[in-house]
């Protein structure tokens, strides 16, 4: 679905920014001394950033407006994470909209709950300096320097943490620039299926396919006459969890798909919301992609719409969007349930960049006995016995692997497949 996510998003604003026009690189480079600033926040108290660093370790400083959307979006998550580590982290939020006066900024803070400080970027000379585009969230090290800058927003509250992991505790005893949000690294199962789809699990759902002559694929639309539909998102052995993002447009909602997974369902799940048959917004979108949208050609996307009424109004839609000659065909057959697997559990192994990893060895126990097994050269482990509940350990790792301490997972009694990640440290 590649093409149509393109086309969609074309018609709407920027994936994580709110300022498409971005700056150059700035004149304080990477890994280079940060100037000592002085600013005032909008309860009238002074942020120095030697004085800062002299009792906290790093210090955040994020760039934003309050028109800014995924300024607004990413702020929950970071006053999460400024609850975590305010000792060890200093927090200032600096606005680059001169119409954003201080009483503008505490209205701000108290309509949404926000702790850490928040000022204005007078003339926005620190954001003219480093910021490409809002928000843009910059970390200095113990050591005054700039070893971390994102342009855009987080879509967790993890996202932050792994960053600011980087740069606290003993460890860290020189300046290292950090180009990328880290990967999360911890030891998880995830269920696999046979490809990656999106699937809406509410019994009373019908589904329509559309089809353009000049676009080949199918395109998923769900009739859902309720609130809301449950939704099964499911990923391929080839897929790697930690880089696939779940975005439900009509909300804004933007979520790594790890954080949706129901352990005991073993299937990702979360609900997207259904507009009333007379609402003027009448679809909902949702779209499963990996974080580079670009150069994923797997992208799977659904629309769901409350009332076939809607069938014409989406077709119009689409071909305004580009496709030419939009029909649409109804599927007699019932919401397709997860795909079952035959004959043995599957683990595929991978460590947090997906790639596979071999000679592990993990047990599949009963309360009676454990069957050790091992991965095989493309790190795939396969164990036939009849269903059942095991619990599997990871029993041997190869050299530079490691797994968290007490990580145990338990199959199904249902045959299946899931992706094992571990470390590569």
């Amino acid at each position: 679905m590649k093409k149509l996510i393109a086309i969609l998003l074309a018609l709407s604003l920027s994936l994580t920014l709110c300022l498409t026009a971005a700056s150059a690189e700035g004149s304080i480079g990477m890994g280079k001394q940060f100037p000592d600033f002085t600013v005032t926040d909008s309860d009238g108290i002074t942020f120095t950033l030697s004085e800062a660093l002299k009792d906290h370790e790093a210090v955040l400083l994020n760039f934003w407006a309050t028109w800014c959307g995924w300024c607004v979006y990413e702020f929950p998550y970071v006053n999460e994470v400024y609850n975590e580590y305010k000792d060890r982290v200093a927090f200032i939020a600096l606005t680059t909209e001169p119409s954003d006066t201080d009483k503008v900024i505490n209205d701000f803070r108290k309509e949404n709950g926000l702790l850490f400080p928040m000022g204005r970027d007078e003339n926005s000379k620190l954001a003219d300096a480093v910021s490409e585009g809002l928000p843009t969230t910059v970390i200095i090290d113990r050591f005054g320097n700039m070893v971390f800058r994102h342009a855009g927003a987080f879509f967790s509250a993890d996202e932050i943490r792994r960053v600011l992991d980087q740069f606290v505790g003993q460890e860290y005893a020189s300046s290292t620039v950090l180009n990328e949000i880290p990967k999360e690294s911890a030891t998880k199962a995830f269920p696999v299926s046979e490809c990656r789809a999106i699937i809406v699990e509410n019994e009373n759902a019908q589904k329509v396919v559309f089809r353009g002559d000049n676009f080949t694929d199918d395109i998923p639309v769900w009739i859902v006459p309720e609130q809301k539909a449950t939704l099964r998102l499911e990923i391929s052995g080839t897929d790697n969890p930690g880089s696939l993002k779940y975005r439900e447009q009509n909300d804004g909602i933007i979520s790594p798909l790890t954080s949706l997974l129901d352990p005991e369902r073993n299937v990702f799940t979360c609900e997207i919301s259904v507009p009333a048959k007379d609402e003027e917004i009448y679809f909902n979108y949702a779209y499963l992609a990996d974080t580079n949208l670009e150069e994923d050609p797997e992208a799977v996307d659904i629309f769901v719409i409350s009332s076939d009424d809607h069938l014409k109004d989406l077709k119009e839609y689409l071909e305004y969007s580009g496709l030419e000659n939009v029909t649409w065909t109804v599927e007699e057959a019932a919401p397709a349930k997860a795909a079952e697997k035959q004959g043995s559990y599957v683990l595929r192994v991978v460590d947090q960049d997906g790639s596979p990893v071999p000679e592990v060895t993990v047990s599949f126990c009963t309360d009676e006995a454990c069957v050790p097994c091992e991965a095989d050269a493309s790190g795939v482990i396969t164990f036939t016995g009849k269903p059942y509940a095991y619990h599997v350990q990871v029993v041997d790792l190869p050299e530079g692997y490691s797994v968290d301490d007490g990580f145990e997972m338990t199959t199904t009694e249902e045959y299946g497949e899931w992706l094992l990640r571990i470390r590569k440290n």
